[in-house]
């Protein structure tokens, strides 16, 4: 019988050694801090600190001191400023209460400015286990990340960019704070309705344009290619606001869509501006054909030139028939008055500000005409010639009836 339990304690000892033999591999390898505390009490019984029991590897890099240091000394002796970041209250609480806490703590005492993830375990109403990692560089990329976030979302706001996420698996449509304010509404009543084929948000664009989204949305799953697209937006009262969309559709391994995500920019104004400008232009369109009359503008630094449609038609050829350039006028005037307009413009410019003048022309026939022009110069701060704007009116028949009087 004493055989028998020799052998069994021999084996039991044996395990036993095994086993410390193993957790002191893993306590020493894991790349993490791992501490053993012994609480200490007061003659109250209240818990007024900790002491290392057993210090690991990593524990021993991320506190810069050693283990033979460490254990047996009092951990608020070394590090006090752990009261005040709240671990201390930490560990009371765990081992009072028995619930082990995951949190992250901020260390910005002694010159330090660290985060640590702290992990705490009770062991037994005299012992505590914590873990900590220091997560620093993640931290710092995650508020990076946010300052980020907030210039992406005030540059939205500015620039009247929105952007939004439908992820077809989870059904979840995720929009920016400016994506709200361009659809004037935060929901999407019909999101059970949207498909594959359909735009996340056929049930705002106009009626007019919905059919054009939705083709769009599925050529670019289709193509697997980035798409963009300009549609309208209806709001409620009939608001219509002018919108620009970019997007892209994201794929599993398996080649399936799982996702758009895209950006949208609001253009009402750019749109109504250039609705303005189109009407102006026709306005004058209609004007310069009513009276006759041509625009030009010369830019003497880009030695570039712009004429209106009319002033084409004067001369007998069609709009933009050729590339208006700077001399292009001269070639139009007539060799007996050629000398007058080259005057004008090489000399004249110099010394007023605006000037008139009257010349005959050639049109592309060869027919002569006779016009009569405005000039206006434009300088720069140093008053150097920049521009030369103006208008040209065909008078040939206004000449012809007052030489018949």
């Amino acid at each position: 019988m004493c055989i028998i339990l020799f052998n069994m304690r021999e084996r039991l000892e044996e395990k036993l050694v095994n086993e410390a033999g193993i957790f002191s591999t893993v306590f020493e390898s894991v790349e993490q801090g791992i501490l053993l505390f012994k609480v200490i009490r007061d003659s109250s019984n209240q818990i007024i600190d900790f002491e290392y029991i057993l210090v690991n590897r990593w524990a021993e890099l991320l506190l810069g001191n050693t283990r033979t240091y460490l254990i047996g000394k009092r951990q608020l002796e070394e590090y006090p400023y752990l009261k005040d970041v709240g671990v201390f209250d930490s560990q009371v609480k765990v081992i009072e209460t028995g619930e082990s806490i995951k949190t992250d703590f901020y260390y910005g005492f002694q010159g330090l400015n660290k985060w640590y993830k702290n992990g705490m375990i009770k062991i037994s109403e005299t012992e505590l286990i914590v873990t900590f990692d220091d997560i620093t560089k993640q931290k710092e990329a995650d508020i990076e990340l946010e300052n980020l976030q907030s210039i992406i979302l005030q540059s939205q706001a500015l620039g009247k960019i929105g952007s939004y996420e439908w992820n077809f698996v989870t059904r979840k449509l995720t929009l920016s704070p400016e994506m709200i304010e361009i659809l004037c509404s935060g929901t999407i009543k019909n999101i059970d309705a949207i498909t594959l084929e359909t735009h996340p948000f056929e049930e705002f664009i106009h009626p007019d344009d919905r059919e054009k989204a939705d083709q769009t949305i599925k050529k670019a799953i289709f193509d697997h290619q980035p798409y963009d697209i300009e549609y309208k937006i209806l709001c409620p009262g009939n608001l219509i606001k002018y919108v620009w969309s970019r997007g892209k559709v994201f794929y599993n391994n398996q080649g399936k869509p799982i996702k758009i995500i895209s950006t949208v920019l609001d253009i009402s104004e750019w749109k109504r501006s250039k609705h303005e400008i189109q009407k102006k232009e026709i306005l004058l369109t209609l004007a310069e054909g009513m009276a006759n009359l041509g625009s030009y503008e010369f830019d003497i630094e880009n030695k570039s030139a712009i004429w209106s449609d009319q002033l084409f038609r004067i001369y007998g050829y069609e709009p933009n028939e050729f590339e208006p350039k700077e001399d292009n006028l001269f070639m139009m005037v007539h060799p007996e008055d050629k000398d007058y307009i080259k005057e004008l413009f090489t000399e004249t410019v110099f010394h007023e500000d605006e000037f008139e003048y009257e010349f005959k022309f050639m049109r592309k026939d060869s027919s002569p005409g006779v016009s009569y022009g405005k000039a206006r110069v434009i300088r720069n701060e140093n008053n150097q010639i920049i521009k030369i704007t103006g208008f040209v009116q065909d008078i040939t028949e206004k000449v012809k009836i007052l030489e018949q009087l």
